[in-house]
């Protein structure tokens, strides 16, 4: 399974990823990767609220798409002044959440986590 691989990488190649996370539909964490390692590292309480509390969102955004014939949601970005998260839908109700320390990276890792997208996409 190259999930985790694919998580791990997104961590290493970008500096300012606090943590990548593939959630299940109901919210639960699948798989993570941190700087530290997803072995070595407990995720915090807020990475995972985070995760969820997203999620929530992701569904919402993705049933007010189709209720107005919109197509489907591809990415949500959203910038905070200490941070930002980008969370893309993948297949089967999972979905990709990335959580950025600094917000001026945002734009740069909306698109390699469009990459990651397919890549997860693919393998599910």
């Amino acid at each position: 399974m190259p999930y985790q691989s694919l998580l791990d990488d997104l961590v290493r190649s970008s500096p300012h990823v606090q943590a990548a996370l593939m959630l299940d539909a109901t919210g639960e964490v699948v798989l993570s990767a941190t700087p530290g390692g997803a072995a070595r590292v407990v995720l915090a309480e807020r990475d995972l609220l985070i995760g969820a509390y997203h999620g929530l969102s992701l569904t919402s955004a993705r049933r007010a798409a189709s209720r107005h014939e919109q197509g489907d949601v591809e990415c949500l970005c959203w910038r905070y002044a200490g941070g930002a998260v980008v969370i893309r839908p993948l297949k089967d109700g999972y979905y990709l959440v990335v959580c950025l320390a600094d917000a001026a990276a945002a734009p740069r890792l909306v698109d390699r986590t469009r990459a990651v997208q397919r890549d997860m996409n693919a393998s599910l």
